[in-house]
């Protein structure tokens, strides 16, 4: 388990200098209010992955690749937040990244707040959450950080942002194909998945599992 608890505090202390960092300056600056769903989300992240250090889980992914496909994820948007701004952006599409941004950042919170102390870096078989988003939709965080991926590029609008938000879905959706994979394998998770639905939302009864 230390490569878990190394991976925890790792993320940990990317979050804690991102919030020492830059926390001053979005409170005192108005148009860095776009950042709030990173503080809030932040905060709650440190909170949550300190508490889940105590959980056993029944299986983790441990393999290197996986440590670092979940790592990227988890610290993204700290590295678009130190990319510049273009300059000459579409105000249209800025304005719907903004909108996109905030529903992402809502929901985000919303699944946080269900999870607890369930969330983690690493892909892992806790138990099964069964409240808020997760009534409806499986891993509706790694949905939210799609929503989020896709309007950083919106407010940023250059080509560096465009490579890094890809990069970004396709490392979510790696990342939440290796978690369900292990939660296959508990007998309680099969229910919950053959009665929830997935990022397309649609309601596949062809793929239910016995």
């Amino acid at each position: 388990m230390i490569i878990r608890l190394s991976t925890h505090l790792m993320v940990i202390s990317v979050s804690l200098i991102f919030l020492i960092k830059h926390v001053g300056g979005i409170l005192t600056n108005s148009a860095l209010l776009i950042y709030w769903p990173y503080i809030t989300i932040n905060i709650l992240d440190i909170y949550f992955l300190s508490k889940s250090l105590k959980n056993k889980p029944k299986s983790i992914d441990m393999r290197i690749s996986s440590i670092m496909i979940s790592s990227l994820v988890s610290i993204h948007p700290i590295f678009i937040i130190l990319l510049p701004v273009n300059a000459s952006r579409v105000a249209l599409l800025w304005k719907t990244g903004l909108m996109i941004d905030f529903i992402g950042g809502f929901i985000i919170l919303w699944a946080l707040l269900s999870l607890r102390a369930n969330l983690t870096i690493l892909p892992e078989a806790n138990a099964i959450v069964r409240t808020g988003p997760f009534k409806y939709v499986r891993h509706p965080l790694y949905f939210s950080y799609i929503f989020l991926a896709i309007s950083e590029f919106l407010i940023y609008q250059t080509p560096s942002v465009l490579v890094l938000t890809v990069l970004q879905v396709i490392l979510i959706l790696m990342r939440a194909a290796r978690e369900e994979a292990l939660l296959l394998e508990v007998p309680e998770y099969r229910d919950y998945y053959n009665q929830t639905l997935w990022f397309n939302m649609l309601w596949d009864r062809s793929r239910q599992i016995d």
